[in-house]
């Protein structure tokens, strides 16, 4: 019983957390999971998407004149649903990417 009790108490500090995307021109760090918590309107460049990094777009809107949402390193993602306007979508080197719908 005790080599269960350690093991479970080694793992849950490890657990997850997702990083909260809030205003134009943020990065998600490398493998992590970026979740959009509001509308960005009016930005130059949307959000930055690091080597493994996800976009949770959660129904919100990225509306950039520049670029939406941009891969900077080898991998990245944007799941749906939401929507990316008025700008480049997913630009980058040529990596594999998802749609935001």
């Amino acid at each position: 019983m005790q080599r269960v009790l350690i093991a479970v108490m080694i793992v849950l500090p490890f657990r997850a957390i997702a990083f909260g995307v809030t205003t134009c021109g943020q990065t998600v760090p490398p493998g992590e999971v970026g979740v959009l918590q509001t509308d960005l309107a009016g930005c130059d460049d949307g959000v930055f998407l690091a080597n493994r990094a996800v976009l949770e777009m959660a129904g919100h809107a990225i509306s950039a004149s520049h670029l939406g949402v941009q891969c900077i390193d080898e991998r990245c993602a944007v799941h749906g649903p939401g929507d990316i306007s008025g700008a480049v979508v997913a630009s980058g080197a040529s990596t594999p990417r998802e749609g935001s719908r």
